[in-house]
């Protein structure tokens, strides 16, 4: 990472489960600032994370390269949180590559990928044999 004060690191997934800690934690010292790409600026998740300070908003899709390109242009970091769930594996798995290929074309040096590789399904999980706490 560079040695300027401020890093700024690009995030997918930042109104999400992963995504919200990892802000937060990014933006407490302020020794970074993040870029949250949202589909939705308004919200109540994406205004919480705009009143942290040192985040700012893009809208639009991780589905859009133009989109992507505009994130990743001028950050030194990404993380990257693609809901698997909500689009399906293939378009997850190939977005995932695709904003990989993108970061590194837009000169991101240090790039995280956060999302689990379908554990319960390579698991070989049975909900049959679920049983509550």
């Amino acid at each position: 990472m560079p040695s300027h004060a401020t890093s700024t690191i690009f995030v997918i997934g930042g109104t999400g489960a992963q995504g919200i800690p990892v802000i937060r934690d990014l933006v407490a010292d302020k020794k970074y600032s993040v870029r949250v790409l949202t589909r939705d600026p308004a919200s109540p998740r994406a205004q919480a994370l705009l009143a942290l300070g040192n985040v700012s908003i893009l809208e639009g899709s991780f589905a859009d390269e133009d989109v992507l390109r505009e994130g990743f242009r001028g950050c030194d970091g990404a993380f990257i949180n693609i809901d698997g769930f909500n689009t399906g594996e293939k378009t997850e798995t190939y977005w995932a590559i695709r904003s990989y290929e993108i970061a590194i074309e837009e000169g991101i040096k240090f790039f995280v990928y956060g999302n689990l590789d379908y554990v319960l399904k390579k698991s070989g999980y049975d909900s049959r044999f679920r049983t509550g706490h």
